[in-house]
């Protein structure tokens, strides 16, 4: 069962693509949902099995709003496997 306030990393919100190249979001934690341009996506890295997933850009805002910080949406990221914990935030760039 999904806990209420998580994210899945399923592919319910799955992005239609893959990005171009992904980075860790370490440093990036203070910006807000809002503030990442279009040609950028959130994924995440599970830190029990290392599934990685790409989520929907359009359906996060719709979801968790455009006000929220990526550092508070870290904690929600929900892995295929169940895992909930030390899953790391990633930031893809799309290919233009």
């Amino acid at each position: 069962m999904k806990h209420p306030r998580s994210i899945d990393l399923r592919t319910e919100m799955s992005a239609p693509f893959k990005p171009a190249r992904a980075r860790d979001a370490s440093y990036d934690l203070w910006r807000l949902i809002g503030d990442l341009p279009q040609y950028e996506i959130i994924g995440g890295t599970c830190a029990k099995c290392g599934h990685v997933g790409w989520l929907d850009m359009d359906m996060v805002r719709k979801k968790v709003g455009t006000n929220l910080s990526l550092s508070q949406f870290q904690p929600k990221l929900t892995c295929q496997c169940g895992n909930r914990e030390c899953n790391r935030l990633m930031i893809g760039t799309l290919a233009r």
